[in-house]
């Protein structure tokens, strides 16, 4: 019996890569002051999800936010 791959898969790696990366070009992460971050703890059964954080996004530089701008004007256009 063989296993069906999704025919998207690929589309939507992409698109997650895509997501993250700009996500990564756009902000700085860091941690909550109050909220520390541990990677020691695990939920569920499987060992392998990480406990919820929380984490505050700081733009990389002053102009972040109008370029974002600037390209979901763009994309709405292009629809």
């Amino acid at each position: 019996c063989s296993r069906r791959i999704c025919p998207g898969i690929d589309v939507a790696e992409r698109i997650l890569f895509l997501a993250i990366s700009r996500l990564l070009w756009a902000f700085t992460v860091h941690e909550l002051p109050t909220e520390p971050i541990s990677l020691e703890e695990y939920e569920g059964t499987s060992g392998r999800t990480p406990v919820p954080y929380r984490v505050n996004l700081y733009p990389r530089h002053e102009r972040v936010h109008a370029t974002l701008e600037v390209e979901q004007e763009i994309s709405r256009c292009e629809l």
